[in-house]
């Protein structure tokens, strides 16, 4: 009965407030099962942000504001440091070295768009 209820309040949200929602209960029940693989992270004012395509430069401002103010992320991969970094009107897909105050923004997408395969080529 609850969860019926829940989930048809859920559906009146805005897309955002709901991926903001599902989230959170993600975040919950991951650590439960899996381990911690969400995490909350905040970066001080040497935060570096660059993107790897040109069509994103325009959000690295965005993600550096949002990181700055703290962001709720999950974890793709431990190894590299790729993430989901979720705001509020985009979700961002970076890789990021807490250490050292950099984030690469690789991709990015809206809530009601599904997010597109990149390829990072080499230059010489």
């Amino acid at each position: 009965m609850m969860n019926e209820t829940f989930i048809e309040s859920a559906q009146k949200l805005t897309a955002p407030e709901r991926r903001e929602i599902m989230a959170r209960l993600l975040a919950e029940q991951a650590t439960e099962e899996f381990g911690t693989v969400w995490k909350s992270v905040r970066f001080d004012e040497k935060l570096r942000v660059i993107a790897y395509a040109a069509e994103q430069e325009k959000f690295v401002a965005d993600l550096r504001e949002l990181l700055r103010n703290s962001a709720l992320i999950r974890i793709e991969n431990q190894s590299d440091g790729t993430c989901e970094i979720y705001g509020k009107e985009r979700t961002f897909y970076a890789t990021l070295s807490e250490k050292r105050g950099f984030v690469a923004l690789l991709s990015s997408w809206l809530p009601n768009e599904p997010p597109r395969e990149i390829f990072l080529t080499e230059t010489s």
